[in-house]
Order: structure tokens, then sequence, then C-alpha cells
């Protein structure tokens, strides 16, 4: 049973500066709620409720905005305000949520090694802070399914534009009832991609990731790709192609395209 999660939200965010330099990219606001509230939720909604959420540094905000508010708190009761205090209230008790900062930004493979102590022996929920799918089952559920099937480590895929393939780490599969992973292509150029099947930043991952990512310890950056590379040759890794549509908050334009969308499909038209 996966009852551990990990959400990483060390990046610098650059693609948003100047905004991001004041403003974790995964505190930006989707309508009225900032990206990383959606990750969280999704995977409570999931039935996992211990969240260890990595962060950076000065992404303080992050860990503020799951902690109460007892000043709010008070101005909604005086106010009578039930809903936004019952909104408040949902949000600081859908989970235990813990954080630990990564020291210095070296690597997503640092990142996960971070949360070594936190997960201890038992598989893992792995998602990145600002990618957010719109899909039922929702990602999180898919994966569990899907590592239920295969009994091992699986990671989340989906298909991206040929054009697209030299911004990610690129699957080669092997085609079975489920998706085997013979190889990760890094940012390969678009002739060399072995399809245009993408990591998406999502996985169950079982604790011997950890081993793999410590044989990396010499680069001054960790890749995953690398550890998940390792594990694909000497154990086995999987792939689950993600049913739903998929929204890339690392760039302004994938922050435009899920305001857009959830302005259309969630909320009543503004008048």
């Amino acid at each position: 049973m996966i009852t551990k999660a990990v959400v990483l939200c060390g990046g610098l965010g650059t693609r948003f500066l100047p905004i991001s330099k004041s403003i974790p990219k995964e505190m930006l606001p989707a309508i009225n709620k900032p990206i990383i509230q959606y990750v969280v939720e999704e995977i409570a909604e999931a039935g996992i409720k211990d969240i260890l959420i990595v962060v950076g540094r000065g992404k303080e905000s992050i860990i503020d905005h799951f902690d109460k508010n007892i000043e709010v708190e008070e101005q909604m009761k005086k106010t009578r305000n039930g809903a936004a205090l019952a909104e408040l209230n949902k949000l600081t008790n859908m989970a235990n949520i813990h954080f630990i900062r990564q020291i210095e930004p070296r690597g997503t493979g640092h990142a996960v090694l971070c949360a070594k102590t936190f997960v201890g022996e038992n598989p893992f929920l792995l998602h990145y802070g600002d990618e957010l799918f719109v899909a039922n089952p929702s990602r999180t559920q898919q994966l569990i399914e899907s590592f239920y099937k295969t009994g091992t480590s699986v990671i989340a895929v989906k298909e991206v534009k040929r054009a697209e393939v030299n911004r990610y780490g690129i699957v080669k599969p092997i085609y079975q009832d489920v998706i085997k992973i013979e190889e990760i292509v890094e940012k390969p150029e678009i002739e060399q991609a072995p399809s245009n099947l993408a990591y998406i930043g999502s996985a169950i991952l079982e604790p011997q990731i950890f081993e793999y990512i410590h044989t990396e310890c010499g680069r001054e950056e960790q890749g995953i790709i690398d550890a998940f590379n390792m594990m694909a040759k000497e154990k086995a890794l999987y792939a689950a192609d993600i049913k739903g549509i998929r929204f890339d908050i690392g760039t302004p334009k994938g922050l435009i395209e899920v305001n857009n969308f959830l302005a259309k499909n969630t909320f009543p038209p503004i008048l």
C-alpha cells in the first residue's frame, strides 16, 4: 500500500523571472489556488495522507500556505464567512504535510535523496510541484493501479510533440501488455529520440531508487534519469501512459493554459 508521497519544489523557476525572484512558481495561482495546492489535493484524495514537500531557498511561502493562520481564521469567524473558513480548515486538515529544505540546488536526484529518511523502506509516490493533470481517475490513482499491476517501480509518461522531445527524458520502450522501459534518453535531438513518450515528473518508486542516486553523488548535480536507467538495467522499471489533460506549469504558457481551462470548465462566467 502506498502511504507516503514526496513533492519536489526545489527549482529556481527561471522561466518566470522576474516574478519568481520573490514568489515560488509553485505558488503562482490557477484561479483561486496556488499550483502546489492542486498537487497536494490530488494526492490526499487518492488516500495518501503523509506528504513531504521538498523546498529550496526562498520558498517559505509554500510552508506558510499549508500552516494555520489564526488571524485570518478569526476574521472569517467575526464576519461569519463560513465558506472561506471551511476552505481554510480543509487546507490545513487534508493531510499530514511535512517539509524539508534542499540546502543547495544539486538536481532532481539530490532532491529525491532528501526524502530518504521520511520514506523509509516502503514504495512512495513522487510528484513535481509544477505539473497538473485533469483526469478521472486521477494521475495518482492511475500510477497506483500501474504499480500494483507491475509489482515494481513505475514512472508517468505522456506523448509529446516530436518537436518537443529535446525538453524531456524520452523513454525507449519495450511494448508488452504494459510498457517496460529499456532506457530513458535525456533531452535527445529530434532525430535521435527513441519515441515521443516523455517522463513527466511523477512516479511510484521502490526505496532502491536511493541506492542508484547514491552512485551519482560524485557529480555536482544528481539527475534522476541516470538513476532510472540503472534501475531499468539492473532491476525493472515500467511506464504508465497517463490519460488526461496535462498542464506543464514550468512555463508561462502552461500557467495561462491551465487558468483558461479552469475558468471555462470550473467557474461560472464572470459578468
